[in-house]
C-alpha cells in the first residue's frame, strides 16, 4: 500500500538531503520512499519553485495595503513618504506589528516613530 506524504513531510525530506547532507539512500530508507519518488519531488520543486516566491510577495503586498488602510482609518490621510516607507518593508513579521500599531495609533507622528523603530537595522 502506498503512503501519502504531506507537503510539510516532503519538504522536510528534501531539506534532509539538500541542507543537512544526508545520503539519498538513507533518506529513502528512513521514510520508506523510492528514490524515483524523491527525484519527482525534487523536479517538481525545481520546476515550480517560483510559486513559493509569488505567494510570499502577494502576502507582503496584502499586508502592506492593510497597514495603509488601517492607518487611514485611524488617523485619516497618510503622507506619501510614509506610504512609500510602508510599501518598502519586506518582512511579514514587521508588517504584522505595524498593522497592530496602525489600528491603535491616533496621531500620524506616533505611527511614524513606530515605523522608524520597526525598520531600524540591528547593530552588527
Amino acid at each position: 500500500m502506498f503512503r501519502t506524504h504531506s507537503p510539510e513531510e516532503m519538504t522536510d525530506i528534501l531539506k534532509a538531503h539538500f541542507l543537512e547532507g544526508k545520503p539519498l539512500k538513507e533518506i529513502c530508507e528512513e521514510n520508506r520512499i523510492h528514490p524515483e519518488t524523491f527525484r519527482k519531488w525534487q523536479n517538481f520543486l525545481l520546476e515550480h519553485g517560483e510559486l513559493i516566491f509569488t505567494v510570499e510577495e502577494e502576502k507582503l503586498k496584502t499586508a502592506r495595503e492593510m497597514v495603509i488602510a488601517a492607518l487611514e482609518e485611524s488617523v485619516g490621510a497618510v503622507p506619501g513618504y510614509l506610504v512609500d516607507e510602508v510599501m518598502s518593508v519586506s518582512r511579514l513579521d514587521v508588517l504584522k506589528g505595524l498593522l497592530r500599531q496602525a489600528v491603535r495609533c491616533r496621531e500620524i507622528g506616533d505611527f511614524e516613530r513606530m515605523l522608524k523603530q520597526a525598520t531600524r537595522q540591528p547593530a552588527e
